[in-house]
């Protein structure tokens, strides 16, 4: 049981990390200690070789009994407390359904695998004679019939399960330090445009785009979204305090495409924002690498020895007594880009909680807003802009 012991209790730890964490690279690991569990157990079958599932069954009475016994080393394992924890409601998406919702396909995949397995002991009771013989030949290609079946199921589990991974991104639930209240505005939907494949909705500020921990952050932009279009389905964000336009994909087939034309920056998404002071210049570029500031998360900050690359082209629009208001057009789409952008440069975004100070942050609302987005239509590649009008 040794090396297939280790391999459950590994799986088990990258599961529990991967639902807590809810990040891409840790539901990747899973994909590839799963497929790699599967190719070694359809090697062992193919070559014949009496692992635990097979040595075992020389000391029990018979072949029924091997297979029950198969079944429960196969059920009563690490992985189950993953499954379970997979729908607790602290790992609820309304999204997209549980962060753990990979985890859960990986699920049914270990289960037909779990099948095969107990099918195996069942096989080696045969093969070593307790209570049942079966023809050399036919052991033989039963033995490498079960080995197909464990290559297929290994390319399921990164095949499958890894394009909803690519569909979809898991995302980490929205977090706010910035107040212990969350008082979303009762607004209704304002839909800007929709048809069978898109929907470009106006979000206010003060709005989650995606649910926050904790049922009294549940509401949100998709789940409102989701009461007037069931099948919506997220292709991006704006953090909390920023409104603007916002799209979602109507269908699996709109969201791959629109996820993928955001993925290769094919979008162009201009914000509007004011800042405090007077920007000196007219135009600029800004490129500083930004990277999560972790002792203070969710805050980000510049960093040139880890940072990720970070663009943000701006033009002035005019000044407003101590402030400047400007257009943002971000090359990347960091978190918090724009605003840690426009702080490093001593022009903060009048109104945030996190990166302004002072007079700066004495505003009612972070003065940032998604004023377009430019996008192709995910069916007919047609090119398409939608705006949302500035509300400050």
């Amino acid at each position: 049981v040794g090396l297939g012991g280790l391999w459950h209790v590994a799986w088990a730890a990258v599961g529990v990390a991967a639902l807590i964490v809810a990040h891409p690279s840790a539901l990747w690991a899973l994909q590839i200690l799963g497929a790699g569990y599967l190719l070694w157990l359809g090697w062992g079958f193919w070559r014949a070789v009496p692992m635990s599932a097979c040595s075992t069954a020389r000391r029990v009475p018979t072949p029924l009994w091997a297979l029950w016994q198969g079944f429960a080393i196969n059920a009563l394992n690490p992985k189950v407390a993953v499954f379970i924890l997979a729908f607790l409601p602290q790992f609820t998406d309304a999204a997209r359904g549980p962060v753990g919702a990979q985890i859960m396909g990986l699920g049914a995949i270990f289960a037909l695998s779990g099948a095969v397995v107990t099918a195996g002991y069942g096989m080696g009771a045969a093969r070593f004679g307790a209570g049942l013989e079966l023809a050399p030949s036919l052991r033989f290609w039963l033995r490498r019939g079960v080995a197909l079946v464990f290559v297929v199921l290994a390319a399921a589990s990164l095949g499958l399960n890894g394009a909803r991974l690519l569909d979809a991104p898991p995302i980490r639930p929205q977090t706010h330090a910035m107040d212990q209240s969350y008082c979303p505005p009762m607004d209704p939907l304002r839909v800007v445009f929709h048809d069978a494949h898109l929907l470009l909705v106006d979000k206010p500020s003060g709005l989650l785009s995606v649910p926050g921990k904790g049922a009294d952050l549940a509401d949100c932009l998709i789940a409102r979204a989701q009461q007037l279009f069931p099948q919506a389905l997220l292709v991006h964000r704006l953090d909390r305090d920023t409104s603007g336009i916002m799209v979602f994909a109507l269908s699996r087939a709109a969201q791959r495409d629109l996820g993928l034309q955001f993925e290769k920056r094919l979008t162009k998404k201009v914000y509007v924002a004011r800042v405090w002071g007077h920007v000196a210049e007219k135009t600029g570029h800004i490129d500083l690498p930004m990277i999560v500031d972790w002792p203070n998360r969710p805050l980000q900050h510049v960093n040139h020895e880890t940072g990720k690359p970070a663009q943000t082209d701006w033009r002035v629009v005019r000044y407003e007594g101590e402030t400047t208001r400007v257009r943002l057009m971000p090359k990347t789409g960091r978190s918090h880009q724009l605003r840690v952008h426009m702080q490093a440069i001593g022009h903060p975004i009048l109104g945030d909680p996190f990166y302004a100070t002072g007079p700066a942050r004495d505003f009612a609302r972070l003065m940032l807003h998604a004023e377009s987005l430019r996008l192709r239509h995910p069916e007919s590649g047609t090119g398409l802009s939608f705006s949302a009008p500035c509300p400050f």
